[in-house]
């Protein structure tokens, strides 16, 4: 009798295990995606901020993890950048990666991900322009803290009116959004099956 159930605890303990393995080999997956993905960058000459196609991994993120894997995945993106691992946009990391113009867009991550976490996941019948428009209004989010990020960071050293922050942390990026969330709206649909 004891040897039964120590095999049944034996058992549950290697399920455990092996379901742990895979969370951690997704996140640490997760996490080289957007450090790849982060690569894929169009530095602009108007602007320290570059083009960048972190938010596709976001996306991709949020449909394939649940909120609290997907939290971790995007917390260790961002602590194992601001340790110093060269894997934010080219090839940066450290704390002033963290504090410089693009902190804030980094730290949108967060947000841009619960909020479609929070859609992919609901049962409601997903169409493509749903699935779009949702995508778009994430990668929006993320202008919320880059923006305010930004300005104090040109604050510190020089005096700008919002129409040069929109400039410079929005407006050329609005185009861009709109063909990442085409492309990963597309990609889901063929997925998620939407319609």
């Amino acid at each position: 009798m004891i040897g039964n159930s120590q095999v049944l605890v034996g058992n549950h303990t290697s399920a455990a295990y092996l379901i742990n393995l895979k969370r951690m080999v997704n996140i640490v997956g997760m996490v080289l995606i957007l450090s790849f993905l982060a690569q894929m960058r169009i530095p602009l000459i108007f602007t320290p901020v570059p083009i960048v196609c972190t938010q596709i991994g976001i996306a991709i993120l949020a449909a394939y993890l649940n909120r609290k894997d997907g939290m971790l995945a995007i917390m260790t993106y961002i602590v194992a950048g601001g340790a110093g691992l060269p894997i934010f946009s080219g090839f940066n990391g450290g704390l002033s990666a963290l504090t410089g113009p693009t902190g804030g867009y980094i730290a949108g991550y967060l947000l841009a991900f619960v909020y479609l976490s929070n859609y992919l996941h609901n049962r409601e019948e997903k169409t493509i322009l749903n699935i779009f428009s949702h995508i778009f209004l994430a990668q929006l989010l993320i202008y919320i803290p880059g923006l305010i990020h930004l300005s104090l960071w040109m604050s510190a050293t020089q005096t700008f009116s919002v129409q040069t922050m929109l400039i410079i942390g929005f407006l050329p990026f609005i185009v861009g959004d709109v063909i990442k969330a085409m492309i990963v709206s597309s990609y889901m649909k063929i997925v998620c099956k939407c319609k």
